[in-house]
């Protein structure tokens, strides 16, 4: 009767264990998803911004080629007059393009770092409460060892 009372009473303290470790192990594979998503979320700000720079770069070389082409027809000025306000009209698009463009991406670059901030947050606070939590499963399971050790000595 008393052994098999201690012999219960150790199982259940090793299943208490098994549960305890699983949770560990459950906190630790939430931790590395939550990784996973940070590094996504850095590596898609890069895309954009790589994006980005890819269009400035045509726009300003659009604008270059505009401002080329108005200085030629300036020297030729009478002939050129309707030229010039076509080209100065093009150069104003291409040049709120750019405008656009760059708070666009300041917008987006905004919403990622936003969402790093987040993620680094919500990790940060995840590994504080799995120390935690692993620190408390751990003087659990210390405990529980004891207690087995006990139960053990005495069967």
């Amino acid at each position: 009767g008393l052994v098999g009372s201690h012999a219960e009473t150790v199982r259940e303290l090793r299943s208490t264990i098994d549960t305890h470790l699983r949770t560990i192990a459950d906190l630790q594979a939430q931790v590395k998803q939550l990784q996973s998503a940070l590094a996504h979320a850095q590596q898609s700000e890069q895309a954009a911004l790589a994006k980005w720079e890819q269009e400035r770069k045509g726009f300003e070389h659009t604008i270059i080629t505009l401002q080329q082409n108005i200085a030629e027809l300036l020297a030729q000025r009478q002939a050129a007059a309707d030229e010039i306000d076509k080209l100065r009209d093009a150069l104003s698009a291409a040049q709120s393009a750019l405008a656009q463009l760059q708070k666009q991406k300041d917008k987006e670059i905004a919403e990622l770092n936003a969402q790093i901030r987040s993620l680094q947050s919500t990790i940060e606070q995840l590994q504080k409460e799995m120390q935690g939590m692993i620190s408390t499963h751990m003087e659990t399971v210390k405990e529980l060892r004891t207690s087995i050790e006990k139960h053990t000595h005495t069967i």
